[in-house]
């Protein structure tokens, strides 16, 4: 099964037996790193706009593992993110301050969290190891 989409050009991820001759893992994780310190200290503030501007830049970083992660675990995560962002879209038209301030805000943790969520299934993540027996 494959999530890619021809008429638009986007990938496939069949298993090849291929990997990329040019590993750009690190540089990745480190642009990121740089995407959520800016979620964070703009969510701090309270600039619930320039969350969504480092998220979506965060989406689009993560785009091509979004697909590959997909079809891995045969989990929609990119119709889970595009169903947040028609959510975000939808909170726009609520009219009470507060309510829509709320609702944008819990959108944006859930696709912040997703984000992660598929940058670990990527192995761009967190890496565990066996503990040394003298670390205690």
């Amino acid at each position: 099964m494959s999530t890619g989409n021809y008429e638009h050009g986007e990938p496939s991820f069949e298993n090849t037996g291929k990997v990329s001759a040019f590993g750009d893992a690190l540089g990745q994780i480190k642009r990121l790193d740089y995407l959520y310190i800016r979620c964070m200290n703009k969510r701090e503030r309270g600039d619930l706009l320039g969350v969504k501007w480092a998220l979506d830049s965060a989406e689009i970083e993560l785009y091509v593992d979004t697909i590959r992660v997909s079809d891995l675990t045969k989990t929609d995560y990119l119709g889970l993110l595009e169903e947040l962002n028609k959510r975000l879209l939808e909170a726009e038209k609520i009219i009470d301050k507060q309510k829509k301030f709320k609702t944008v805000y819990e959108i944006l943790l859930k696709k912040e969290k997703t984000l992660r969520l598929i940058q670990e299934k990527a192995g761009k993540g967190s890496k565990l190891v066996e503990q040394e027996e003298d670390f205690v």
